[in-house]
């Protein structure tokens, strides 16, 4: 996504980074882990695809999915804003080994 590689706060060591957008579970599914589950499977995905880490932005109020992605050691490196939508982003990456 060229709007996510122009943002300057990514890890430079990350050099083939997996751009994640529209990742999701259903509202009446949420609280049971399966965005753990979904998350845990894309980065093995992602790892074995060749990619060395996983970047995205979050909404800045989505505060369920900020948790998670904080418990499973992603690192918020930046924010940035969609003036169009008017909506708070938060940048978020992981390293993968």
């Amino acid at each position: 996504d060229e709007e996510l590689e122009k943002l300057t706060c990514w890890d430079k060591e990350i050099k083939n980074p997996c751009g994640l957008s529209r990742l999701g579970v259903l509202k009446e599914c949420q609280s049971k882990g399966i965005a753990k589950k979904l998350l845990t499977y894309v980065e093995k995905d992602a790892l074995n695809r060749g990619y060395d880490g996983i970047c995205f932005i979050v909404g800045k109020t989505n505060f369920s999915a900020v948790g998670l992605y904080n418990r499973m050691n992603y690192i918020c490196c930046g924010e940035t804003k969609d003036d169009f939508l008017n909506i708070d982003w938060l940048c978020y990456e992981k390293k993968l080994k």
